[in-house]
């Protein structure tokens, strides 16, 4: 299993309608969550009680046990190099949870306000990074036409990106252009050389920056961060376009 088991396939992308991140970060102090509240744009599409029963699944999937997170704390002093590793195995086992989760609910329930005929179902997609830090779900209407998919168009639409990643060594913040939904970017205006070249100039300086500098009020990384970035957008012909920022979250 690699990098692959948890992206979207390619070949739906024209029928892909949005995507809905879990919160936290798939650890014991910020396990992954879902909303039970109905995203916006879905209101007509999902059954608002069976989208909350779904968000409860997706809790208990997510629940690290205390003897996971004292295993991994007490790797941390007996044998560091192996910590991150197995922090990482048990991380992508709840992510294989999850997944199993998201689609026996989708079999078994009506999660959608109205039935359709087969093949042009509405459907759920779990997905995630290769360390399963960052998760999110897909919403796919197979009742689109492909001939009516059309280019990414920035100046129209803004594109909210979370990053993956826990601000370690071993799993540093980053954007993972190789998800094939980021991927749409590159058929913007732009071009993909603009793109990612933007994106190459985040993950480079984003690596410096730890879990606790998001906790300071002023730090020089972030500072650095958001310099160099509207830097390299400014250079790219994306001035303006492009922002980096910290968002909080309250759980």
């Amino acid at each position: 299993r690699g990098a692959m088991e948890f992206q979207i396939n390619r070949d739906n992308l024209p029928f892909h309608v949005c995507r809905v991140y879990l919160m936290g970060d798939n650890t014991r102090s910020a396990p992954w969550s879902l909303s039970s509240t109905v995203p916006a744009g879905l209101e007509e599409m999902v059954l608002e009680h069976r989208w909350q029963q779904l968000a409860t699944e997706v809790k208990k999937a997510t629940e690290v046990s205390r003897v996971s997170g004292h295993l991994v704390d007490a790797l941390r002093y007996l044998y560091p190099p192996l910590a991150p590793l197995l922090a990482r195995w048990q991380r992508l086992r709840r992510a294989r949870k999850v997944q199993r989760v998201l689609m026996e609910f989708c079999d078994s329930e009506r999660l959608w306000t109205w039935i359709r005929e087969p093949g042009k179902e509405l459907a759920l997609r779990f997905g995630c990074d290769a360390k399963a830090t960052l998760a999110h779900v897909d919403v796919l209407d197979f009742a689109r036409s492909r001939l009516d998919w059309a280019p990414v168009n920035l100046l129209k639409d803004a594109w909210l990106i979370p990053v993956q990643g826990q601000g370690t060594f071993s799993d540093p913040f980053e954007v993972d252009i190789s998800d094939p939904v980021l991927q749409l970017l590159e058929h913007t205006d732009f071009g993909a050389t603009a793109v990612l070249s933007v994106i190459s100039t985040f993950n480079r300086a984003a690596r410096k920056i730890q879990q606790e500098d998001l906790r300071k009020d002023e730090d020089d990384s972030l500072q650095q961060l958001h310099e160099t970035v509207e830097q390299c957008a400014s250079q790219c012909g994306l001035a303006g376009c492009v922002q980096a920022c910290v968002i909080s979250l309250n759980r």
